[in-house]
């Protein structure tokens, strides 16, 4: 299972956001009735299934010594961190979700937001945030799809 696209949501006076139908159908089936959400870089929030969550927690367990070396800091410290401020929401019959408080002030929430399809989880960014970065990033984006597509070319 992967996720892609964008799609502008806007949330509702109980800080709910409807998952699309078009993410709910990348799910499979059955579709799963509980996600996590999780802070994310860029001040976003991230969300998993509970497999994608699991396979996230055990790549930072086998990637802890060569990203230790390359200077990512205390990983242990950052998985203590990161996964005490996961929190589960239930998806309703509506395909809705609730943003816990301490999420919502993470990102910022407002009523305009974008969820991301970033292939392993979903990203909640505040609708500013995501213009910003997609502005500053743009020129970033074609170098390394220069490297990525074409990795035979010379430079």
């Amino acid at each position: 299972m992967f996720f892609t696209g964008t799609y502008a949501r806007v949330v509702d006076e109980k800080k709910r956001i409807v998952i699309p139908k078009q993410i709910r159908e990348q799910f499979g089936r059955p579709a799963p009735r509980r996600l996590y959400i999780t802070p994310g870089s860029f001040q976003t929030l991230w969300i998993f299934t509970s497999e994608q969550l699991e396979r996230f927690g055990e790549r930072l367990l086998v990637d802890r010594a060569s990203r230790a070396e390359a200077g990512a800091g205390d990983l242990g410290a950052y998985r203590r961190l990161y996964f005490s401020r996961a929190e589960p929401v239930d998806l309703d019959g509506q395909g809705r979700i609730l943003v816990p408080d301490r999420s919502a002030e993470h990102i910022g929430l407002g009523r305009d937001v974008l969820l991301i399809g970033a292939f392993d989880h979903l990203e909640l960014w505040n609708q500013q945030r995501w213009s910003e970065y997609a502005e500053k990033f743009a020129a970033q984006f074609d170098a390394t799809a220069e490297v990525v597509l074409h990795p035979e070319s010379p430079r």
